[in-house]
């Protein structure tokens, strides 16, 4: 059975949180973020390199999705209060 593709900030992360679950337990929430970030990023780049290029209006539809603080107006730390 091959073995799954770890991307390199994937793997790192993923041993960090491993690392402060074990002796670091006040890390683990930054550490799991920082993880699933990883993750996504990862997921991002498999599907951005898979998928034709983009029209001008889907990449601003796209950035309006993941950039939600660029495109409204507002902050990420005002988003996140309200």
């Amino acid at each position: 059975m091959p073995m799954p593709t770890v991307i390199p900030t994937v793997f790192s992360a993923r041993g960090a949180n491993a690392i402060a679950k074990r002796w670091h337990p006040e890390q683990v929430p930054d550490r799991k973020r920082d993880l699933e970030v990883s993750k996504l990023a990862a997921h991002i780049d498999a599907v951005v390199a898979a998928a034709p290029k983009p029209t001008p209006a889907q990449l601003k539809e796209l950035a309006r999705l993941l950039l939600p603080s660029l495109t409204s107006g507002t902050n990420c730390a005002e988003r996140d209060a309200a």
